[in-house]
């Protein structure tokens, strides 16, 4: 993330920014010599050419009728893994579907998975997005900081002759698989 804010913010009274950073080595990374262009299916129906990682291993993976999964686990002592949904032939996942699946025990120690040699196929890829999370804060409990009234930053902010609250929280992340 190399720029979270821009010039247009000169005008609040204070900015309250956080970056985070992950560097997520494989536990078992890929063989760069291995990474060739291999087409890709996008949702849209669409076919790119891509930057294709590969390797063949034992590792986590579960199956059910509407998707294969894998947990790739990142170096040791980071806690992170990767876990790869894909959905079969003629399904569409969604954030529901996922979110099912998860609750259905998509659990590295529970009982879907199981160590597996297989053969994965994993496109290089950035993903990036910049969320306006001024509603989704509320929504969630935190209501009082975006209320003009009720709003209270005292032991962050002196107090000055007009109220301080939130009006606008931007979360950008970044995320690169390679």
């Amino acid at each position: 993330i190399t720029r979270l804010v821009d010039k247009s913010i000169v005008s609040m009274a204070a900015l309250l920014v956080n970056a985070a950073s992950f560097d997520g080595t494989w536990a078992e990374p890929f063989e760069p010599d291995l990474t060739k262009l291999e087409p890709f299916h996008c949702r849209n129906g669409r076919t790119v050419s891509t930057p294709m990682m590969c390797k063949t291993e034992s590792m986590d993976y579960a199956e059910s009728d509407p998707y294969q999964a894998c947990h790739l686990p990142y170096r040791a002592g980071t806690g992170f893994s990767l876990y790869l949904l894909l959905p079969k032939n003629g399904i569409e996942l969604s954030t529901t579907s996922i979110d099912d699946a998860m609750r259905e025990s998509l659990d590295p120690f529970g009982p879907a998975f199981a160590g597996r040699k297989g053969t994965i196929w994993l496109p290089r890829f950035r993903s990036r997005q910049n969320i306006d999370l001024s509603h989704t804060l509320p929504a969630m409990g935190m209501a009082v900081a975006f209320d003009t009234a009720k709003a209270d930053f005292d032991l962050m902010i002196e107090p000055g002759p007009l109220p301080f609250f939130l009006t606008n929280v931007i979360h950008e992340d970044t995320i690169d698989v390679d």
